[in-house]
């Protein structure tokens, strides 16, 4: 026969050993739980970091079109003229020496509209495309350093041997 004596002190540690064990479980639990939303979300995160590195304004092995061929695709206009800081694009004194349009050719020709009316002659690049000469050779020659040169702008500086005042002078394709 078995005799079943009970026993408070016996019945409440084995409460704490079961209560302990529910807990440590459940802590354990939670922080599996936790870890794994962790590891997801840095899974995540790296994902659309690698995603966004990956993606780029431009394809860098695109060609880009020459200078010639940029130069060369439109007219262009006189959109701003400069010399130093100062906007001198409305100056009625200096109209006579700032082009209006002016229209490069594939075949080095071109014509340069001012005021006082068209200049046309031959035009070459030197200095590694850097600088464009009109009229090389000849007592007209003249050369523009260009500062940009892209399918919507121009930006040129020149010193008019006329007067002797740099320019800065932006152009965008003619209309």
């Amino acid at each position: 026969m078995q005799i079943l004596v009970f026993s408070p002190i016996l019945a409440l540690s084995n409460f704490k050993v079961i209560a302990t064990n529910h807990i440590f479980n459940h802590k354990t639990n939670s922080i599996t739980f936790i870890m794994k939303k962790l590891t997801l979300f840095y899974l995540f995160l790296f994902t659309i970091l690698c995603n966004l590195s990956a993606c780029g304004d431009k394809d860098e092995n695109a060609a880009q079109p020459s200078n010639t061929a940029l130069l060369t695709a439109s007219s262009w206009q006189t959109s701003k003229v400069y010399t130093g800081n100062t906007d001198i694009t409305n100056n009625p004194a200096i109209a006579d020496y700032i082009p209006q349009n002016c229209k490069f050719n594939t075949d080095n020709t071109f014509t340069i509209t001012y005021s006082s009316g068209p200049l046309s002659g031959t035009w070459q690049f030197a200095a590694d495309e850097t600088i464009i000469v009109t009229d090389p050779g000849t007592t007209n020659e003249q050369q523009f350093n260009i500062v940009e040169l892209k399918e919507n702008s121009l930006k040129v500086t020149v010193t008019n041997p006329d007067i002797n005042i740099p320019f800065q002078i932006e152009l965008i394709p003619a209309a």
